[in-house]
């Protein structure tokens, strides 16, 4: 289990404060614990952090889906930092000021 949404929320946020790019929060959420057998996480879940963590408006976070830590997904790490990174800093206002 990952923990509480809101501690989770907090660790992202906290993780792109410091200057971390998306594909490196989203292996830290990974990694923290992955509920099966195989070492995967729910993708549905680190899309909803996203979401949230970023106040994304619905569907902003589904590059997620097309990416994976192995680098076997569709998109690279470059190519998912790219499209989150650009829509983490339109919204930063509205992140930080939630906190």
């Amino acid at each position: 289990m990952l923990g509480t949404q809101s501690e989770m929320i907090a660790v992202v946020r906290s993780l792109a404060r410091t200057g971390r790019r998306p594909s490196e929060i989203l292996r830290t959420l990974i990694a923290r614990e992955s509920s099966r057998e195989d070492g995967e996480v729910d993708r549905n879940l680190l899309v909803q952090y996203f979401s949230e963590a970023f106040c994304f408006s619905d569907g902003q976070a589904y590059p997620i889906f097309g990416w994976r830590p192995d680098g076997t997904g569709e998109l690279s790490d470059v190519a998912v930092d790219e499209l989150l990174a650009k829509l983490i800093q339109r919204t930063r206002h509205e992140w930080e000021s939630a906190a």
